[in-house]
């Protein structure tokens, strides 16, 4: 299952831009760790079968003229904070 890592800056008018943020990403198997490392938006993934992918955002990012703030993730549409694949 492909992993897709998207960082979108919410509370916008329409479709909502896509923003380039540097996430901590790291998969793992069985606690040892097999690919960690610091990604930027967007990216995608493809952990092997019973894999921990873990990612770890930023509290706020500078964009533009703002500061935003972390509000969560969404997989699969739903709004959530841990998935197990």
């Amino acid at each position: 299952r492909m992993v897709q890592v998207r960082a979108m800056r919410a509370g916008e008018d329409g479709a909502p831009p896509e923003l380039s943020v540097g996430l901590q990403a790291h998969i793992s198997r069985e606690k040892i760790a097999r690919e960690r490392g610091m990604k930027e938006t967007p990216f995608e993934l493809a952990p092997f079968p019973g894999a921990e992918v873990t990612l770890e955002a930023p509290q706020e990012v500078a964009d533009r003229d703002a500061t935003l703030s972390f509000a969560g993730w969404v997989i699969d549409g739903t709004r959530t904070g841990t998935v197990k694949t």
